[in-house]
């Protein structure tokens, strides 16, 4: 086997967010005797209204949003990804949003580089920053910092790849198996993305990827953060993803996906695998109707809630909110309010930031301003 030193390498927990480049040592997990600074973490399934009840907060705190979405933070996408309306970004900043062109490849360590300076700015300022979104390694990586691995082998790849388009990606699962069972266990059989760097590992460093994993532990936070989750009975979930993918027909989600189409998008880019696009390009192929397309987002979306709820719960410290879908966003706004001042024994954010600062709280940052994500 061949054997690589290792780098810093994003897990692809999501299947979205893989991470094979030297460039990520700032997002290792380092531990200090600095007091560690506050963070704000909002997550939740999609459909679950983070989005209004952030900017709602935000707009309590006078602070900004940072969000964790591998798919919100892509141009020419507003309407499939369900970006916060502009309206909303105009008033409050919205980090990491709309900032991306599809044919961009990001993933949770080019999301940490692009996240920590935002969020460093922020405390300087005297502000909490909220993180708000759905993409749970961006998250992680976020907060305990990506495991070391080996960066990627092009070659390598392409040769899995291959095998995967010759013989389906369950002969890659298979193969994984029989090397790394715990990450076969972990790996759906139909995900060649993470089947390709999983066996990728092991080939490179003759360790499998669920030893590196165990080896980083992700056990040392970089924040203090409080992180809460909303909760919606499951009907209510699901009607709202039902009623909002409705919507987004109505908003002009076909026409959308059809232009990033005919602009030469597809599923090679990492933007347009996402829920809805890439049914969508079943359609414009004539593979299915725009209807059978539409009914298979609805139906995979749920599926995809349900795997969000499923890794939020394994998340340490993670509080959950539970709401009946029937609450304003400054209803819940102020219950988040109110648990963030449980947690961290005082009322953010003026209480909690002052703590930081020997003198208080700074004066206005003198940096530059923290340019909106428009």
């Amino acid at each position: 086997m061949r054997k690589n030193q290792p780098e810093v390498y994003g897990d692809g927990g999501s299947g979205e967010c893989e991470d094979h480049s030297p460039e990520l040592s700032a997002c290792v997990s380092t531990s200090g005797t600095a007091p560690l600074k506050p963070l704000f973490c909002l997550v939740g399934p999609t459909a679950s209204g983070k989005s209004a009840a952030a900017y709602a907060l935000a707009r309590r705190w006078r602070s900004e949003i940072l969000a964790a979405d591998s798919r919100q933070l892509y141009r020419g996408m507003a309407i499939g990804t369900d970006q916060p309306p502009l309206d909303w970004r105009r008033e409050v900043v919205h980090h990491l949003t709309g900032v991306a062109p599809p044919d961009e490849s990001w993933n949770a360590g080019r999301f940490c580089r692009a996240a920590e300076p935002v969020v460093a700015r922020l405390h300087r300022a005297g502000r909490i920053p909220i993180v708000v979104g759905g993409t749970g390694l961006y998250l992680r990586a976020l907060l305990y910092g990506l495991m070391a691995a080996p960066p990627s082998d092009p070659a390598l790849r392409r040769a899995l790849a291959e095998q995967s388009a010759r013989e389906g990606p369950a002969s890659l699962h298979a193969r994984l198996r029989a090397v790394d069972p715990a990450s076969a266990d972990a790996i759906a059989p139909n995900d060649g993305q993470k089947l390709i760097r999983a066996l990728e590992i092991c080939l490179l460093t003759g360790r499998s990827r669920s030893a590196w994993q165990a080896e980083h532990g992700f056990r040392a936070p970089r924040y203090d953060h409080a992180m809460v989750g909303l909760r919606l009975p499951r009907p209510v979930l699901y009607r709202r993803i039902e009623e909002r993918v409705e919507q987004m027909v109505r908003r002009g989600l076909v026409e959308e996906a059809r232009c990033l189409w005919a602009a030469g998008c597809d599923e090679r880019h990492n933007a347009m695998r996402g829920l809805g696009y890439r049914q969508l390009l079943r359609a414009f192929r004539g593979e299915w109707s725009i209807d059978d397309a539409i009914e298979a987002t609805i139906r995979e979306t749920k599926h995809y809630a349900k795997r969000q709820m499923t890794w939020f719960r394994r998340q340490p410290g993670l509080r959950w909110l539970d709401l009946d879908g029937g609450e304003s966003a400054e209803a819940v706004a102020e219950r988040l309010h109110r648990m963030a001042a449980q947690q961290w024994g005082a009322e953010p954010p003026c209480a909690i930031m002052a703590g930081f600062f020997t003198q208080g709280l700074p004066e206005e940052s003198q940096d530059a301003p923290i340019t909106s994500s428009l």
